[in-house]
């Protein structure tokens, strides 16, 4: 899933999209709870330009797959 918000923000407006952001962020999990899915945080940037779609490529190879 892209653009995760991470946990920890700072400022109401993204506190509220955090907490908006989880249900939707559940009932995936639920929906495809077999299938294995990698978490990208939401960065501070857009990824336009190669500079940004390699930071993008370095997140994922670190990325752990998760279930559920």
């Amino acid at each position: 899933m892209n653009k995760v918000i991470p946990e920890h923000v700072e400022g109401s407006f993204m506190r509220n999209r955090k907490e908006a952001e989880r249900p939707y962020l559940e009932e995936i999990k639920q929906v495809f709870k077999d299938i294995e899915k990698v978490y990208v945080p939401m960065f501070d940037h857009d990824i336009a330009i190669r500079e940004g779609l390699e930071e993008y490529s370095q997140f994922l190879e670190k990325a752990e797959l998760q279930n559920g």
